[in-house]
């Protein structure tokens, strides 16, 4: 029976590229494919000679356990996992930030929607947010100067604003 290393010698005989760029300490030792074959680093440093679990990290010690790199105990390599995770300080960081968005959502009440104020000309329409619909300031200065009483008819047109009592006034002829 052939070797593995046989096999596929091309995929076999090149170290990882943590090993090639001289960074030994962090190899991994063996990686799995997209199809479940596992592939030993060949460079020989101690990194490659440990057999680790290739989901956990963790270094295993038992024979059966170091054929399929992999933890025999799923739920040991799960907290394995999960504990790395907690002490990892991106993670902790990311989970404090999504809560603190989770919990921004649930502290926003919703926002009373402010009823919009109807046109002041007497129409009865809504605006968008104004005091009048367009070509309506028009209509209003219209019926204030139509008014008898001319008190009453500025005071309403200074309620408005200066620039529309401005107006009022200059087309009353200074009243």
């Amino acid at each position: 029976m052939k070797n593995k290393k046989q096999d596929n010698p091309r995929e076999m005989s090149f170290p990882c590229g943590y090993c090639r760029s001289k960074d030994h300490q962090f190899c991994p030792g063996a990686v799995r494919n997209g199809v479940g074959v596992i592939w030993t680093c060949p460079c020989g440093c101690d990194n490659s000679k440990r057999v680790r679990c290739l989901t956990c990290k963790t270094e295993l010690l038992d024979p059966v356990a170091q054929q399929g790199w992999n933890c025999l105990d799923k739920d040991a390599c799960a907290r394995s996992i999960q504990q790395r995770l907690e002490q990892d300080p991106t993670t902790t960081k990311i989970r404090e930030s999504q809560q603190r968005a989770q919990n921004s959502r649930q502290d926003t009440t919703p926002k009373t929607t402010k009823k919009a104020p109807s046109c002041l000309c007497g129409c009865g329409d809504t605006t968008k947010g104004g005091q009048f619909l367009p070509g309506h300031n028009a209509r209003y200065l219209t019926k204030l100067l139509e008014m008898d009483d001319r008190q009453q008819a500025q005071k309403l047109a200074a309620a408005v604003s200066s620039a529309f009592y401005d107006k009022f006034s200059s087309r009353a002829g200074g009243y």
